[in-house]
């Protein structure tokens, strides 16, 4: 049985998703990006359909913060990224449009953020230009701040609370050997 995870930053978070990390690394980006996408569509199919609880809703809003974590670890910006503690939404006020008290719209504006990131990928990948992978770091950020947001939208809940709810399933999942595999309920 794995000994408890106690998450006080995101970079606790961070370090814990290496310790769930199966997946082919020399693929890792194209892996992250694909699953984050993956588990978006999850989220909305969850927030768009009324018979799912708010449970549901947050613990596919978990999924999605692993991807995220995985993510921020790739690009090394662990340090950049505040103690949840600290998060503010003052930090995205310019981004501040994105946000609306709406559900099913804030999780459309996921999207926006992961197209926006996708995009610069995919011009960094096909020119080598340095500023695009900085705007796709940013893009990371941004995301970073969606989910304290959509925490307490969606669910009700701090960042923090959806992190830890995370590591008690993955920890479970991995105590029980089945990280990889489909399903929520594996």
């Amino acid at each position: 049985m794995s000994e408890e995870i106690k998450i006080e930053s995101f970079k606790d978070y961070v370090e814990f998703t290496r310790t769930t990390a199966v997946y082919p690394k020399e693929k890792e980006l194209e892996y992250l990006i694909f699953g984050l996408a993956d588990e978006l569509g999850e989220l909305k199919d969850k927030v768009k359909y009324v018979k799912h609880t708010t449970e549901d809703i947050v613990d596919e809003l978990s999924d999605v913060c692993w991807y995220v974590g995985r993510l921020v670890d790739n690009r090394e910006l662990t340090d950049e990224i505040d103690s949840i503690k600290n998060f503010s939404i003052d930090r995205i006020v310019e981004r501040a449009d994105y946000f609306r008290s709406d559900q099913l719209e804030m999780v459309d504006d996921a999207y926006k953020f992961l197209s926006e990131l996708t995009g610069n990928l995919k011009k960094f990948i096909r020119d080598g230009n340095e500023s695009k992978l900085e705007k796709a770091d940013q893009n990371i950020k941004e995301i970073v701040y969606f989910l304290m947001l959509s925490s307490t939208v969606l669910g009700g809940y701090n960042l923090k609370n959806v992190l830890e709810i995370n590591v008690a399933k993955l920890s479970d999942r991995k105590d029980r050997g089945v990280l990889k595999g489909d399903g929520d309920k594996r």
